[in-house]
C-alpha cells in the first residue's frame, strides 16, 4: 500500500469520527421554538495530577457549554423563547473527569527505553431531557467529548524537516492543548445541540 493511500485513509477516518456527531443531526423544515428551564451545576471529577479543568472558573466552564449549545440550537432552526415554546429543555448534568496514569517505555533500541510517562484523560459528557410542552411528552438526551494524551514515535514537522527520527525509536508525548476544558465544554454543548435536534425532528415528524 503506497504512502499516499495510507494518507489518504487515514483523512477518511479522521474525518469520518469527527463529523459522527455532525451527522446525526436532522434538518429542521420549520422553526421551533424551545425554552432552557434549567441551566448545568457543573460536576467537576479529578483524580490525578494534572488540572486542566482548574485552569477556568465553573462559571467560565458553564458559559462556554450554554454558548455552544445555544449557538448550534440557533443555527438549525431552532429559537429560544421563554414566553411561549413548543419544547422545553433541562440539562441534568454537566460533568468534567480528568485523571492521570502512568506509561514505560518498553523498547530496548530506543534511548527512551524505561522513560516514564505521565499521560492525562479528560472526560465530558452531558445529559437531560427534552420535554413537549403540549402533553408532557418527555425524551432523553446525553452527549460526550473525550481526548487521552498519548506516547508516539511519529516525527514531528521539525524532525521531517531536518530528517531526525527516521527509525521511529525517540518517543515524546502527545500533550492536550492548556485550554482543553474551556474549548471541549463549547464543543459539548454543541454535540447536545445536535442530539436535542434530532430528538425535536423525530417529535414532529
Amino acid at each position: 500500500m503506497t504512502k499516499l493511500l495510507v494518507l489518504a485513509i487515514s483523512i477518511v477516518l479522521i474525518s469520518g469520527l469527527s463529523s459522527c456527531y455532525t451527522n446525526l443531526n436532522k434538518q429542521l423544515e420549520r422553526e421551533v421554538h424551545v425554552n432552557i428551564t434549567v441551566e448545568p451545576t457543573i460536576e467537576i471529577n479529578n483524580s490525578g495530577n494534572s488540572n486542566f479543568s482548574g485552569a477556568y472558573t465553573r462559571e467560565e466552564l458553564t458559559a462556554q457549554f450554554m454558548s455552544g449549545l445555544k449557538s448550534d440550537l440557533e443555527l438549525n432552526n431552532v429559537v429560544l423563547d421563554e414566553v411561549n415554546p413548543e419544547f422545553t429543555i433541562q440539562i441534568s448534568s454537566f460533568k468534567i473527569s480528568e485523571s492521570t496514569k502512568t506509561e514505560t517505555i518498553n523498547d530496548t533500541v530506543s534511548d527512551n527505553h524505561g522513560d516514564i510517562f505521565e499521560l492525562t484523560s479528560i472526560d465530558l459528557s452531558s445529559s437531560g431531557t427534552l420535554t413537549r410542552v403540549s402533553n408532557n411528552e418527555t425524551f432523553n438526551w446525553s452527549a460526550s467529548k473525550d481526548k487521552d494524551e498519548k506516547v508516539t514515535t511519529n516525527r514531528t514537522a521539525g524532525q521531517l524537516i531536518t530528517g531526525d527520527n527516521k527509525d521511529k525509536t525517540e518517543y515524546r508525548e502527545k500533550e492536550l492543548n492548556a485550554n482543553v476544558a474551556l474549548d471541549f465544554s463549547n464543543k459539548l454543548g454543541e454535540r447536545s445541540s445536535v442530539v436535542i435536534v434530532k430528538e425535536i425532528f423525530k417529535a414532529i415528524n
